[in-house]
């Protein structure tokens, strides 16, 4: 941020009677180094939509700008309606050849068209359709992020139009812009903005680790406590399946299998038997004899005549 006089408005008017034509800048001039961004835009407005109050000048364009004022309107008399307006060119003299070089134009709604050698150079928009603001015809704006001396000079924008009896008309205004060698306070004052700006942002990103770092340990306390939490429900609600069967059964297969092996215990609920001459002793026998995740196999005998048992189980993960 550079806290200096240097962000002044330089503008050239030419008036006609019923719109005018404007080129500004901010600033008015550039201080290489200091000058963070500079700004020119040319405009076509209707007078009839605003209360101007200009000087009369006869050259089109400011020869010497001063760059702690802004400059006054350099106006003509012309008395022109613009009914239509076709298209706007920015121009810079070339001080070696004398000869005014275009840089960008605009013409219609289509995008502003920038010159191949002054490519890379600048940003631009603009248009000749109107624009979003009151009584604005069109407009086309430069903007140069860390001007230098070679970015300085005379600019002229040109604007062609059609009058109400669809005549041709085009109007021009000049701007100079001079860049002006900074002085060693000038330079002193820079850096030491600079410097304090640079500490505030050294103790942001201090600040902004300091809060990162926090975050991150938030984050594993959080981590850890629903890894806890997920291992107190475990242990608190085991998983268990239950069921029943005869002792003919061979095994039993789980019913979701379980996740780790399962203890497994079975009880006798049911026995009948019958009485016959031939069996004077009746013998009963009951075993697990394998247990995994997928279920569990029995051993079940009975001896007697028209013997036969029931069976529960319950198998639960501890």
């Amino acid at each position: 941020m550079i806290l200096l006089t240097f962000f002044v408005t330089t503008s050239i008017t030419v008036i006609t009677g019923y719109s005018h034509l404007e080129l500004k800048s901010k600033p008015g001039s550039i201080h290489p180094i200091l000058t963070k961004k500079l700004q020119m835009e040319c405009t076509v407005r209707d007078l009839k939509s605003e209360d101007h109050q200009f000087q009369n000048g006869n050259s089109p364009f400011n020869k010497a700008i001063d760059d702690k004022s802004t400059s006054k309107a350099s106006v003509t008399k012309q008395e022109v309606a613009l009914s239509r307006l076709l298209s706007l060119v920015i121009t810079k003299k070339n001080e070696g050849t004398g000869l005014n070089e275009t840089m960008v134009s605009v013409t219609g709604c289509d995008s502003p068209v920038i010159e191949k050698q002054f490519e890379g150079t600048f940003q631009v928009e603009g248009t000749t359709e109107g624009s979003t603001k009151t009584g604005e015809m069109g407009y086309i704006s430069l903007t140069w992020n860390r001007p230098v001396d070679e970015h300085s000079g005379l600019f002229f924008c040109e604007a062609y139009a059609l009058d109400p009896f669809k005549h041709s008309v085009s109007l021009t205004a000049g701007l100079k812009i001079k860049s002006i060698e900074p002085k060693i306070s000038d330079l002193v004052t820079y850096i030491s903005i600079n410097d304090r700006h640079i500490e505030q942002l050294q103790a942001k990103v201090s600040e902004i680790k300091t809060e990162n770092t926090e975050l991150k340990e938030r984050n594993t306390n959080i981590t850890l406590a629903n890894e806890n939490l997920k291992k107190y429900v475990d242990l608190r609600i085991p998983k268990f399946q239950f069921g029943s069967f005869s002792c003919s059964s061979q095994g039993v297969t789980f019913n979701p299998p379980f996740n780790k092996t399962p203890e497994v215990f079975t009880s006798l609920t049911g026995l009948t038997m019958g009485f016959s001459s031939q069996y004077s002793t009746s013998t009963y026998s009951l075993g697990v004899q394998s247990v995994d995740k997928l279920g569990f196999s029995i051993s079940c005998t009975i001896n007697g005549w028209s013997a036969s048992a029931q069976v529960k189980w319950l198998a639960v993960e501890l």
